[in-house]
């Protein structure tokens, strides 16, 4: 007879979620000012987002400190020094009102 009740053990592990795997490609996307609306001939300024839990396993654990490296058409970044403990803060997000 069949139960209606979650037959996982408890004792199951977590499956991973978000941001466990090493991203292959990333985007490289531009940065805008918020409250300003772009003007002829302002610069295009490049950015990168990275974050998941990815980076823990390479050795970058919040609050490490980061040396930047660059080289033709490479960026290395580096961890600088030990951790340091970094509070948990909810993200803010903020609206861009046009």
């Amino acid at each position: 007879m069949h139960s209606h009740e979650n037959e996982t053990p408890v004792t199951a592990a977590p499956r991973p979620g978000l941001g466990w795997h090493k991203p292959k490609r990333i985007l490289v996307g531009s940065l805008i000012h918020q409250h300003q609306q772009p003007q002829p001939g302002d610069p295009i300024i490049p950015c990168i987002k990275l974050r998941g839990m990815w980076m823990s396993e390479a050795g970058i654990a919040p609050g490490t400190r980061l040396t930047v490296e660059m080289y033709d058409g490479a960026i290395l970044l580096r961890a600088a020094e030990p951790a340091v403990s970094v509070q948990f803060r909810p993200v803010r997000r903020r609206h861009w009102r046009a």
